[in-house]
This record gives C-alpha cells, structure tokens and sequence, in this order.
C-alpha cells in the first residue's frame, strides 16, 4: 500500500520557470509577470542551476545598485547566487532550518543533491505554507479565537489603491479591519490603547511620510509599517517601541503578521 503524501508533499508546485544567465533584467521581470510568480531559477549553458531570481531581489537590490542601465543588464547582477535547496525527502526538515537561519522565502525542491534542471521537481514558497496553515479549518479558528484574545480594532492607513487589499489580506487572517480615512482622528481617539494602525508607507511622498510617522509612533496605538524600502528598517528600528510597534518589509510574512497581531498583542 502507498504512503499517502504529506501536506508539504502537495505544496511543490511543478510549474518551475527557468531562465538563462544571460537574459536581461527586464525580460525576466515582463516573464515573471506575465506568467504570474514571483521568482524564476537561473541556469547555465550546462543547465546547472546557479541563481534564483526573486520579487524581493529586484525590489530590494535594483533600488540599490546605482549602475546605469540596470533593466539592460543580465539576471546574474539581481540573482541570489547561493541557491538553497530542499530535499524532496526531507522538507519539513529543511524548509524550517533555511528559514529560520537564513530568512529564505522560495526553496527550489531538488530530487538528488545535484543541483541541475533535470532534478529540479518544483518550488515551494513560504507563501504557500503560511496560506495552507492559515487556511486549514484547525487554523482558521486557533486565528479567530486570539483575535478575539487581541480585541484590537484594528485600522489600514495606506495609499488608496492598496487599502481594499489589506483589509482582504486581513480578513483572510481572521481579522476585521477598516481604512482609515483620517489618521489625526484616529490617533487622537479616547480609547487609542485598544487600537491597531496598519501604516504602509509606499505611496506617500517624503514629505507627508516625514509628517505622518512622527505622529503616529508617538502614539498609544498599537502601530505596524509596511513597505519595500529596506533601508527604512534601519532608520526607524532603533526608533520602535519594542512591545507597541512593528516595521514589516513588504512581501509580507502572513504568518509572522498574523502572530503580531493575536499573540505579541495579546499579551501586551
């Protein structure tokens, strides 16, 4: 009689893109989107794997490389070039230990422990972990049950076109949420300790974003900021009141923004 395969087993997605090394940036973005993923795997000639090529890797290093014509030039200068690779026998194992030591979101799952095209089965994303998690019905009520635990109204302060999608997002969580149409009145409510305001700061011009974080982390509220732009971690970490405050590098970790919210703040 077969094994049954595990959860994790079911998570491989087979539908695996490969580009070569020498393709430029900005065709391997138009693919990605085009083919709706959020990263590729990079080979050589040879059909050795020798880079991923990730949504957070364009948004993270193309801000930061300062080289003219960076769409022009080939995958090779974006690409994480030190692939981390799970084993199909060892998954669970494997995909714990990368993310934990190395934050890895995406892990190529490999048949064999030699790193070509052929024994590539398929990729797993930390994405489709959280959601199968936060989905499962055991999850969904664990969820629901500590917001209740939080008791936070919880209020999404961003630029108009994401608001609709973090409320989504949220409600999937098992949260409910409400855009926040004016963040003075907001903050300055009686009962400010008992709320939550999710701040995305992408969209904003610096000088409404110089007026408005200010505010808001001299609040009482509970406080989370978002965005792409990792050198505002470093600015503003040391700046957090630890136990009221988070910054979150977008993509989002669903799961870790789920844990803020229903158990860090629960117990706050």
């Amino acid at each position: 009689m077969s094994t049954p395969p595990e959860e994790t087993d079911q998570l491989i997605n087979s539908n695996v893109v490969f580009v070569d090394q020498d393709m430029m940036v900005k065709d391997a973005v138009k693919l990605m989107i085009d083919s709706n993923i959020s990263s590729v795997l990079v080979i050589d000639k040879e059909e050795n794997v020798v880079g991923i090529l990730t949504e957070r890797d364009i948004v993270h290093k193309f801000t930061l490389l300062e080289v003219a014509g960076k769409l022009a030039k080939n995958v090779a200068l974006l690409m994480t070039k030190q692939v981390k690779f799970v084993h199909v026998k060892s998954l669970k194992q494997d995909i714990k230990t990368l993310h934990m030591k190395h934050k890895i979101r995406h892990f190529p799952v490999l048949s064999t422990n030699i790193p070509k095209k052929e024994n590539v089965l398929g990729m797993i994303s930390i994405t489709d972990l959280a959601r199968q998690h936060l989905l499962s019905p055991s999850a969904s009520m664990a969820t629901g049950h500590e917001a209740k635990q939080a008791n936070l109204e919880i209020g999404v302060f961003s630029h108009k076109s994401f608001t609709a999608s973090y409320v989504s997002l949220l409600k999937v969580l098992g949260f409910e949420s409400s855009e926040v149409p004016d963040i003075h009145a907001f903050l300055r409510a009686p009962d400010s300790e008992a709320k939550a305001l999710l701040f995305d700061l992408d969209g904003f011009t610096d000088k409404q974003q110089h007026d408005l974080i200010p505010l808001a982390m001299k609040s009482q509220i509970f406080l989370i900021l978002t965005t792409s732009n990792p050198n505002l971690l470093t600015v503003f970490r040391k700046f957090l009141v630890k136990g009221r405050q988070e910054i979150i590098i977008k993509p989002l970790d669903m799961s870790y923004l789920s844990w803020v919210l229903s158990k860090k703040w629960a117990d706050t």
